[in-house]
């Protein structure tokens, strides 16, 4: 007995030792670490692993109120890597590791980085040269503000000089922005400088996702932030200014149905819908404004036989689809002087449409009381936004404090617009306002010196 009691305290000792082994020789807890780079686009996300059983597994998620969800994977990390998620906005990076053994370990981190309006900003462009050296453009050949859909944008935030590796961009009006070149789409935040309640929201004739369920979803987000108001437009253009034909600007024939469906949603979650008719030449901007006073057709009796059958075809769209307000025809200056063509088609329309009705003008000359058919319209409509060019050079407009600007804008209210609001006594719509976020910007649209 005394015998086996010795081997049984060997054994034991034996079995201690062993376990003592296995303490020292036992991976240590599951440790993660991460760092961001949040000047980077895509966002860099370095996740570095010690601990636990290598390989590892690496899950990436990134949560933001401006993205899809985005989740990234890797299988057989072995200490650390850099993930690059696809956006570069602020949100939650949620990493999550798991080791050989099945052991995890999670950590979240708020990352990204929120461009401010107007501010400056480089993007890495060394991947998006332009494809001749000879030739500066744009690296980004087309920009979406994004929504939960696609919008199209003509506003140009990035540019690559020839021999930069370095994209130098300025952030426009805040929102969320989509930016594609080829294959690739990189996304921006631009987050506002001050507080700016917007009112209103144009959506332009491109039928991108306008009738998908989806769409409810946009629209809920727009109230969110404070709009109440949107302004449906479709476009048609004229070959020259002496033709008296024109032509629908959509190449898709279901257009009009998806136009009808979007402003019937739109309806549905309470916002007031302004259908907007628009006519160009067809030509680059700003050619493309020609008509406004150029428009001469060689027959104005065909011409005007076109364009109102065109008109009471969407006044009749307006009123299926529930259409506040129709504004039915754009900056035509040189039509505005037929006056009793116009007062039988606003006749004609309001046959068909219930709604109120107006039309386009201004702020500038031609004065809007050059108009004389305003009492048949339910608005006096304004196109285009004040500029204090009228009051100061180029170079002082740079130095305008808000009040000056306020004083000026006040004064070319007072003058050039309420007289004829208040000889009709009827309400001013502005159907247009624009402001990019670049200086001089009140001087003019483009704040370019004109």
């Amino acid at each position: 007995m005394r015998r086996n009691s010795c081997w049984l305290r060997d054994l034991s000792a034996i079995i201690l030792v062993l376990f003592g082994v296995v303490s020292l020789t036992a991976p240590a807890q599951l440790s993660v670490e991460v760092a961001v780079d949040d000047h980077a686009l895509p966002l860099l996300v370095s996740v570095s692993v010690s601990g636990g059983s290598a390989p590892y597994r690496v899950s990436l998620g990134c949560r933001s109120a401006f993205d899809e969800p985005i989740e990234v994977s890797c299988d057989g990390v072995e200490s650390s890597s850099v993930f690059a998620l696809p956006t570069n906005r602020r949100g939650t990076v949620v990493v999550s590791v798991s080791d050989a053994n099945a052991n995890s370990e999670a950590l979240e981190v708020v990352a990204g980085k929120d461009v401010l309006q107007g501010q400056a900003f480089m993007l890495d462009g060394g991947r998006f040269k332009p494809t001749s050296s000879s030739v500066e453009r744009p690296v980004w050949d087309q920009l979406f503000p994004q929504g939960l859909d696609e919008y199209w944008s003509s506003t140009e935030l990035a540019f690559l000089s020839e021999g930069q590796d370095l994209v130098e961009a300025s952030a426009a009006w805040p929102g969320t922005y989509r930016l594609r070149y080829g294959e690739e789409t990189l996304d921006v935040f631009v987050s506002g400088s001050s507080s700016v309640a917007i009112r209103g929201m144009c959506d332009d004739y491109a039928p991108r996702g306008l009738g998908y369920t989806h769409l409810d979803e946009h629209f809920e987000h727009m109230r969110r932030v404070g709009i109440n108001a949107i302004q449906f437009m479709t476009e048609f253009y004229m070959e020259s200014v002496t033709d008296t034909a024109i032509h629908a600007a959509s190449p898709f024939p279901y257009w009009d149905s998806l136009l009808e469906c979007a402003m019937r949603q739109a309806k549905g979650h309470g916002f007031t819908v302004m259908l907007r008719f628009c006519l160009g030449l067809d030509a680059e901007w700003p050619a493309s404004d020609n008509l406004t006073d150029g428009l001469q057709p060689s027959d104005w009796d065909a011409w005007f036989g076109q364009y109102s059958e065109y008109v009471l075809k969407y006044a009749e769209l307006a009123e299926r689809a529930g259409c506040d307000i129709y504004a039915f025809s754009d900056t035509l200056q040189t039509t505005y002087v037929f006056e009793q063509r116009y007062r039988s088609l606003i006749a004609r329309i309001r046959d068909c449409f219930t709604g109120h009705l107006t039309v386009l003008t201004g702020p500038d000359a031609p004065r809007l009381d050059e108009i004389s058919f305003w009492d048949a319209l339910d608005y006096i409509g304004i196109d285009g936004s004040l500029h204090t060019a009228r009051h100061v050079d180029y170079d002082n407009a740079a130095n305008l404090s808000t009040a000056d600007v306020y004083e000026m804008f006040k004064a070319d209210l007072e003058s050039e617009i309420l007289p004829t609001a208040r000889t009709y006594s009827k309400p001013v719509l502005w159907g247009e306002v624009y402001y990019r976020s670049v200086l001089r910007s009140t001087y003019c649209a483009s704040g370019l010196s004109i």
